[in-house]
């Protein structure tokens, strides 16, 4: 009686298992027939793809990539000598993978797509200002794939790059920094980078409140090391001025220091032997001390250079002291 009951426990099993995998209701995999069109182009495209692998049927056919910077706003510590770009980056490239013919598929002619499902180049910065920070690959964005296999990925990034500051003419100072982008891993023969027309667009850039940005240009270069004296590696560079917008610097700076000068002026011009000179003196010397104690914390301490201002209120300040010890 144990055999039989056995047996017919296990075909009672098999059949209600069968009815389920059939019953549309069944937690599962759908049925491709049972579908859209647009999940079943999706099958089609991504059944056995690898997204590490290189978007060509042939490994010695080089991999173009074009790109193009739109900056949206930006951050500059001078006291660091580093810019934050905030920007999105316009990434053009074919993946011969993913292709399709729109007359199987109802005429669907693109698809939107994460790029974490696709193959993306792996674009990086090698001067970074921030080594912790992670500046290699594309981060996860939305993606636009057209059936010819053309790609376009617009993420939103933030670069952080060190800056040659030159303090001189502060606070009218101009400083110039430079981002430098190339793939991390791949050769100029296996990932070739391009700029699209002139490689950026400043349309959608938000000004600064303290900071003007300016590309001064985008140059394309292509090196080769000892290493590997058969392979190049093109490096795509853009060469930013960013100038100080001086207007508040102007009032709590500049100001205080011509009207030091027309007091300076104005104790030499009164009789040397007036209690006034004397009031007014102490007063223009109280005067110099503060305003020299208030560029110590405004003036940035990193430059190579002493700004102007600095010398020209320390030069004023030593002439005024000669002045007072002579009368």
């Amino acid at each position: 009686m144990g055999i039989p009951w056995f047996f017919g426990f296990f075909i009672i099993f098999l059949l209600e298992w069968t009815n389920a995998i059939k019953d549309p209701s069944f937690i599962g995999c759908k049925l491709i027939e049972h579908t859209s069109m647009m999940m079943k182009l999706k099958n089609h495209l991504f059944c056995e793809y690898d997204s590490t692998v290189r978007p060509t049927t042939n490994h010695q056919v080089v991999t173009n990539v074009t790109m193009e910077l739109v900056p949206r706003f930006l951050d500059f510590d001078d006291y660091s000598s580093t810019m934050t770009l905030h920007s999105w980056m316009i990434l053009n490239w074919k993946d011969e993978h993913l292709t399709w013919d729109p007359s199987n598929f109802n005429g669907i002619t693109s698809l939107h797509i994460s790029s974490d499902e696709i193959w993306v180049p792996d674009l990086s910065v090698y001067n970074s200002g921030d080594m912790s920070l992670e500046q290699n690959g594309v981060p996860s964005t939305k993606c636009l794939l057209i059936n010819t296999g053309s790609v376009m990925c617009i993420p939103a990034l933030s670069y952080v790059t060190k800056c040659i500051t030159d303090f001189t003419f502060w606070p009218y100072d101009k400083h110039v920094c430079r981002i430098r982008f190339g793939s991390w891993s791949h050769t100029g023969e296996e990932i070739n980078f391009h700029f699209d027309k002139k490689g950026y667009e400043m349309d959608g850039y938000v000004n600064n409140t303290e900071w003007s940005l300016k590309i001064s240009s985008a140059t394309k270069t292509v090196k080769k090391f000892d290493c590997c004296p058969n392979d190049t590696f093109p490096i795509l560079i853009y060469t930013f001025l960013v100038d100080r917008q001086s207007g508040m610097v102007h009032v709590t700076v500049v100001t205080p220091a011509i009207t030091m000068v027309v007091l300076t002026l104005t104790v030499l011009w009164l009789d040397s032997r007036s209690t006034e000179r004397i009031a007014m003196a102490g007063i223009n010397f109280i005067c110099h001390f503060l305003c020299l104690f208030d560029l110590h914390w405004q003036v940035p301490h990193n430059g190579e250079n002493v700004p102007h201002i600095c010398k020209y209120l320390d030069k004023l300040t030593v002439r005024l002291r000669n002045i007072e010890r002579f009368h």
